[in-house]
């Protein structure tokens, strides 16, 4: 259905993934806690939609929705996730484009 010789249900499909991350940006990276990125830790996805030949498009991610952030961690604000929703939708409807 969606690989091999007939399978072409996906074939040109948008294919994008929204990640809500409990931690900062921060600690997605090389210097981070977690030394890899957001991009790094989900490219099975990418490579997947490359399989299957979809149209992988770019992460979308929202950082520091961590319910017990430590003292230095600044919290998302109400506005900012407001901000990040409508950021979202966005990016959504370019998708539908």
């Amino acid at each position: 259905w969606a690989y091999g010789s007939t399978g072409d249900k996906l074939k040109n499909k948008k294919f994008m993934l929204a990640v809500s991350a409990g931690a900062q940006e921060k600690v997605y990276s090389e210097q981070g806690e977690y030394k890899l990125s957001l991009e790094q830790i989900f490219s099975s996805f990418e490579l997947t939609a490359l399989y299957i030949g979809a149209v992988y498009q770019p992460l979308y991610a929202f950082y520091g929705l961590d319910t017990n952030p430590s003292p230095d961690d600044a919290i998302p604000t109400h506005q900012e996730i407001d901000n990040s929703a409508v950021q979202y939708v966005q990016k959504l409807l370019a998708l539908s484009e």
